[in-house]
């Protein structure tokens, strides 16, 4: 079947400053952006026609494209979500799972659409769109000038951009509507570029106005990255624009085209990225330093033949299953994400379960107490090795949360078809804003007490995941000052 017959307006976007995919209605390939032939290196020829799945199976993109982003996935949920694509649930749950892209529907009358616009990120080098645009209508005056309107609005949209076009004599500057909503600045009337600045964290307006005088003065492309304060709501948001100098007839720089993004998700993910790079070498340091040093008082040991080595031994052991642990989780949590992960499910008594890991506790835990209620014999149909994570995930976050000498509470309880496991502390509890995020994955409580608690905020996210791949629930309740308690349900 060939999908390449689509109307000349697609043309226009192939030149949008963004790495663009346009996809037919049943996820064949009728176009790309230049932009994305010059990233990938690839011809749009090649790609033309290809089903969404046949990325991850071109060798020639498998060390580009292939650890990118999972295309079959990709494929499969697009298959999945074609009937409600348009809804804000299909929108929410694509940027929880594909957080690296985005998508538009274009539809001509109609429910289904005509194409779909797939968007990667926004380039530095690319062209600008707006210039393209005029030059190829200007070449096709029979285009309907509406239908241009819109399939290049749908571009910008796809792209989440705005376009500038800055004076340079004047410093007067030509805003679409998309960079004004960005900005906060007024929707209509003159913008001028003081009005801009006003809006940029002054800790970035010198290097703001550096890239904008070397622009002016040299001909530099633009690519800068800045806070800016929201005009109207206050909100602090990451801008990225990306422009190119135009001479005038003179040979002099006299304008500047750009695109504005919103890159506030990408700016916090790079930023929780660095800080979850700086707690994992946190965590990891301090076994290996109290290793290093167990070795040292070994070999003075041995040296003067004073103490029985057992008991250093035994404490550096702790501290390489720490290290285990830390580690294991990491694996986990990748298993779990690219489909790996699996379920061992044997049938198992869970009061068995409950009372092994009451016992491992009991052997080394003396700051709290362990209170267990409850529990009587219930036959689970599942993997006992990981329904035993979970629980001692429950348990060590209670232990943490909360204070030395306090009670942690135990419960298991039968419903009708269900058995519910529940683990209460007294601790310090949850703000009400925190606590739908706790099951998020890297989520930590900011405060005073959780600022020295290790960890990396990937326990309950894997205790979910677990519990769903059982058909169960997780949840919490909590009250600051007064405590928490984590529930998890399975079915019998």
């Amino acid at each position: 079947m060939n999908h390449t017959s689509t109307a000349q307006p697609l043309m226009v976007l192939e030149k949008v400053p963004a790495c663009l995919i346009i996809y037919s209605a049943d996820f064949y390939v009728l176009t790309v952006s230049d932009s994305l032939q010059i990233k990938y290196n690839q011809r749009r020829e090649d790609l033309v026609n290809l089903r969404m799945d046949d990325f991850a199976r071109l060798e020639k993109l498998s060390d580009s494209w292939g650890n990118y982003l999972d295309w079959p996935g990709l494929y499969q949920w697009f298959l999945l979500n074609k009937d409600h694509l348009s809804e804000p649930e299909a929108l929410h749950d694509f940027a929880e799972k594909f957080s690296v892209c985005s998508y538009q529907l274009v539809t001509s009358g109609g429910e289904r659409p005509s194409y779909i616009i797939f968007c990667f990120d926004l380039l530095p080098n690319a062209p600008i769109s707006a210039v393209h645009a005029e030059k190829y209508y200007s070449q096709n005056p029979d285009q309907d000038s509406m239908t241009r309107d819109d399939n290049l609005r749908a571009a910008f949209d796809a792209a989440d951009l705005g376009s500038c076009s800055l004076d340079l004599r004047t410093f007067k500057a030509e805003m679409s509507p998309g960079y004004r909503k960005q900005y906060g600045l007024a929707e209509k009337g003159e913008i001028t570029w003081e009005m801009v600045l006003e809006a940029v964290d002054p800790a970035y307006l010198e290097e703001v106005n550096r890239v904008l005088i070397e622009a002016a003065n040299n001909g530099m492309p633009i690519d800068c990255t800045y806070p800016i304060k929201h005009l109207r709501t206050g909100e602090r948001k990451w801008m990225r624009v990306v422009g190119k100098v135009q001479k005038g007839v003179n040979g002099r720089y006299e304008s500047i085209q750009a695109v504005v993004m919103d890159v506030t998700t990408k700016m916090e993910q790079e930023k929780l990225k660095n800080d979850f790079i700086s707690m994992i070498s946190h965590e990891l340091k301090t076994p290996l330093t109290s290793i290093k040093g167990y070795v040292q008082v070994l070999k003075y040991n041995y040296a003067t033949a004073r103490e029985n080595p057992e008991r250093v031994l035994a404490r550096m052991e702790r501290q390489l299953r720490r290290m285990t642990d830390i580690i294991n989780a990491f694996l986990n949590v990748s298993r779990l994400e690219s489909g790996k992960i699996e379920l061992n499910k044997t049938q198992f008594n869970l009061a068995d379960l409950v009372a092994e890991i009451q016992a491992d506790y009991l052997s080394f835990l003396s700051s709290h107490e362990l209170v267990f209620t409850g529990i009587e014999p219930c036959l689970l149909q599942g993997d006992q090795d990981k329904i035993g994570q979970v629980l001692h995930n429950l348990l060590s976050n209670a232990v943490k949360y909360s204070a030395v000498g306090t009670q942690i509470f135990i419960d298991c309880h039968r419903k009708r078809s269900s058995i519910v496991i529940s683990v209460r502390d007294l601790g310090v509890g949850i703000d009400k804003e925190s606590l739908p995020k706790l099951f998020d994955r890297y989520f930590k409580i900011q405060n005073d007490f959780t600022s020295t608690i290790s960890g990396f905020g990937i326990g309950l996210y894997l205790s979910t995941e677990i519990v769903a791949l059982h058909k169960g629930r997780v949840w919490a309740d909590s009250e600051p000052g007064v405590g928490t308690t984590v529930s998890f349900e399975l079915p019998l």
